[in-house]
C-alpha cells in the first residue's frame, strides 16, 4: 500500500495524544526523521497550532509515513477536529505543505494539521513572543529553540 507523509509538530509528535491515537500511530506510522517549515506557532492551551507563513520562524517537527488507510486518517482528523468536507469548520484543517527534511533540507510534500485561527473574532491563542536571547516565552507549554528563529514544541 502506498504511503502518505504527515508533518507532525505537536501532540502527534511528542507522544501526548490520546492512547487510541498513539496506538494507531505506533502500529501504522513509519518515522522518517525530522523536518521543518516556516510557520507562526500559537499556544492553544496544552497544545500548539501552527500556520505556515513565509518569513515566520522555523518550526521543526517529525515526518511520518502513513498508510492511505481511510480509518487512520478519520481517527487523526477527529482528534485534530479537522473536517475534510468543510475545512473551515474545525479547529484545524488538513492541508498539503512543503517541508524540508533534515539533514539536507530536501523539500517534500506532506500533510499537516494547520490551525484555522481564532473563533468568534478574538484569539484565545496569542502568538508566542520572542525574548531578546532568542527563546520563546510562554506561560504554560514550553517552546524552545536556538536564537535563529527556530521553534520546536517541547510539551508542557
Amino acid at each position: 500500500m502506498r504511503r502518505a507523509l504527515l508533518f507532525a509538530y505537536g501532540t502527534l509528535a511528542d507522544g501526548r495524544a490520546p492512547r487510541a491515537v498513539r496506538r494507531a500511530l505506533a502500529r501504522a506510522a513509519r518515522p522518517l526523521g525530522r523536518a521543518w517549515l516556516r510557520a507562526d506557532l500559537h499556544r492553544l492551551g496544552a497544545y500548539p497550532g501552527a500556520v505556515p507563513r513565509a518569513g515566520a520562524p522555523r518550526l521543526e517537527g517529525v515526518l511520518l509515513a502513513l498508510p492511505r488507510d481511510p480509518r487512520l486518517w478519520r481517527l487523526l482528523d477527529r482528534y485534530e477536529d479537522a473536517h475534510p468536507e468543510a475545512p473551515a469548520r474545525g479547529e484545524f484543517r488538513r492541508e498539503r505543505v512543503v517541508v524540508r527534511r533534515l539533514p539536507g533540507d530536501r523539500p517534500v510534500e506532506a500533510w499537516m494539521y494547520v490551525w484555522n485561527g481564532p473563533r468568534g473574532g478574538r484569539s484565545r491563542a496569542p502568538r508566542l513572543a520572542r525574548a531578546a536571547h532568542g527563546r520563546s516565552r510562554a506561560a504554560g507549554p514550553i517552546l524552545k529553540g536556538p536564537a535563529r528563529g527556530r521553534l520546536t514544541w517541547q510539551g508542557g
